[in-house]
């Protein structure tokens, strides 16, 4: 308990305090008073019951509310500036909605219906646009595909997460595509770029067309090659003829170590943004159903819109800019002017393997056998050589071999030659001739012809009758009569003509069933047994 006197200094103390400092004089005092801060305001009467002021725009909390129930039409609920915009656009909300700022809403939001708002953590940044980008690609949390058409491709909207089996985004069984967003974060300015595309799993050549795609403008303001590209260890990371592609661009690949999620923070967190803001927001949308190219023409537009009004990670001039305009604006600052992506990059991609040529110039390669074009075959038997092919080709033509020295030479699918023929030897005449005569007019020789009449008599031959044949196959009938009959006499007395007559026509019309000749067997013989 506190004397008076400390309690009378410490209402001084805190009177005095100037604006903005109350909080670190009461943790002062409670530190030179050997109290809690809670007991300082105590006894300072600081906490006093508070009054509630009336609203200024009562009619906020009711636009509020419908923005709300707005964003939980999706199955998370779609951010609350973009459910205004919604509410507005169908006519849930008046226009003048749209004056209510956005941190009005969120607050008013969080008092009556309880959400929250994680805090941000910023990781990691550059000097200037275009010095470090980060990749990365995630299987989309909303959208399927259902099926292709033509160069395009149809996706569905899906009301829960889809989960495809398999992990993560490695490929999937045969025709059981997934609809996967590459994205680009720029380290200096935030500045995200992205496109979706429709794969069995992340593969190298889809990653690098988007790339190529990006740093040729594909999406202002990005344009130009970045100096370092920052990956994770995927196809990207790991691929020949991506790294080659990218070494010849002259983009230098970072890549640490495995499950260093931090690293990768800034493009990990552009996904969970695009699938809260931008898929979700696809439930807002009438038809479920969407083409992949207006999927893109939309992402497009979202996308500006949020690097227009995000702030930079970079201050510009000491001043606060959108990520579009410090993009624009730090650029022009580099210490060396960005360097353009050359034409036809992908053109330039190409897989490569180490092979040997035997004797004949034939090399092995793609489970395929591949002759060394003629005027280099002689060069290039039985060196050990560079074999290349083009990664966007699935079924190339030829392949390109290049040896130590750097010559090199086409090489194409090895065809054996039919039979009888003998590559590199001049035709014989009766070659030449049966060549020459391919392709002329045939004769049908056997084709059907009427029959010539005639006045001699056709003599049938003898023929004698064909033994019955038991079939093996049976299971409850006899060939013929006569082995019916033979099986019976075998199991029952001697029975007399008149009696083989009567059995005879009651096996037939059993069908000469091997059960019935046993029951009647039975039959007989325990009648000879009675009248014994």
């Amino acid at each position: 308990m506190l004397s008076d006197d400390a309690v009378r200094l410490i209402r001084e103390t805190l009177a005095a305090a100037p604006r903005g400092e109350r909080s670190r004089v009461v943790e002062d005092l409670a530190r030179r008073f050997g109290c809690s801060p809670a007991t300082v305001y105590r006894q300072a009467r600081l906490n006093g019951p508070r009054r509630r002021r009336e609203p200024q725009r009562p009619e906020y909390r009711e636009w509020t509310r419908v923005a709300v129930a707005i964003a939980h039409r999706s199955p998370k609920p779609v951010p609350l500036d973009l459910a205004i915009e919604a509410a507005i656009g169908s006519g849930a909300l008046p226009p003048e909605a749209a004056m209510m700022p956005v941190g009005t809403a969120h607050r008013i939001a969080r008092e009556e219906l309880g959400f929250r708002r994680r805090k941000m953590h910023r990781r990691m940044g550059a000097e200037w646009p275009m010095q470090a980008v980060q990749v990365d690609a995630s299987t989309s949390e909303r959208l399927y595909p259902v099926e292709r058409r033509g160069d395009d491709w149809l996706l569905r909207v899906y009301d829960r997460p889809w989960k495809a089996s398999g992990y993560k985004n490695k490929p999937l069984g045969p025709e059981r595509q997934r609809v996967l967003n590459y994205a680009l974060w720029d380290m200096c300015t935030g500045l995200v770029v992205s496109r979706y595309v429709v794969a069995l799993g992340e593969t190298a050549v889809d990653a690098m067309d988007v790339l190529c795609w990006a740093f040729a403008g594909g999406r202002p303001p990005m344009e130009g090659v970045p100096e370092n590209l920052w990956s994770d260890l995927g196809p990207l990371a790991k691929s020949s003829a991506s790294v080659d592609l990218l070494g010849r661009i002259g983009i230098a690949v970072v890549t640490g170590k495995p499950y260093q999620s931090s690293r990768m923070g800034g493009v990990e967190r552009s996904h969970r943004t695009r699938w809260s803001r931008f898929e979700r927001a696809l439930h807002l949308r009438e038809e479920k159903h969407i083409l992949l190219s207006e999927l893109n023409d939309r992402l497009g537009e979202y996308e500006r819109r949020e690097n227009d009004s995000r702030p930079s990670r970079t201050l510009v001039a000491n001043r606060v800019a959108s990520r579009s305009d410090a993009f624009r604006a730090l650029l022009r600052g580099r210490p060396e002017p960005i360097r353009a992506l050359p034409e036809n990059p992908m053109e330039t991609m190409a897989h490569e393997v180490r092979r040997n040529v035997d004797v004949a110039g034939i090399v092995k390669w793609l489970g395929e056998q591949w002759e060394v074009e003629a005027g280099a075959a002689a060069e290039f038997a039985g060196q050990r050589v560079i074999a290349r092919r083009p990664s966007t080709d699935d079924d190339p033509d030829s392949i390109v071999l290049e040896a130590d020295d750097g010559t090199r030479a086409a090489a194409h699918r090895w065809q054996p030659p039919r039979y009888g023929e003998v590559r590199g030897q001049k035709p014989t005449p009766l070659e030449a001739l049966v060549a020459a005569d391919e392709g002329k007019g045939g004769a049908d020789v056997f084709r059907p012809r009427t029959a010539h009449s005639s006045n001699v008599v056709a003599m049938k031959a003898p023929v004698a009758p064909a033994e019955p044949l038991e079939n093996p196959m049976a299971v409850d009938a006899y060939a013929d009569l006569d082995s019916a009959m033979r099986a019976l006499t075998a199991l029952c007395p001697p029975l007399s003509p008149g009696q083989r007559a009567k059995v005879a026509a009651y096996l037939e019309r059993e069908g000469l069933s091997r059960r019935a000749v046993q029951e009647l067997a039975g039959r007989l013989t325990r009648a000879v047994g009675g009248t014994g």
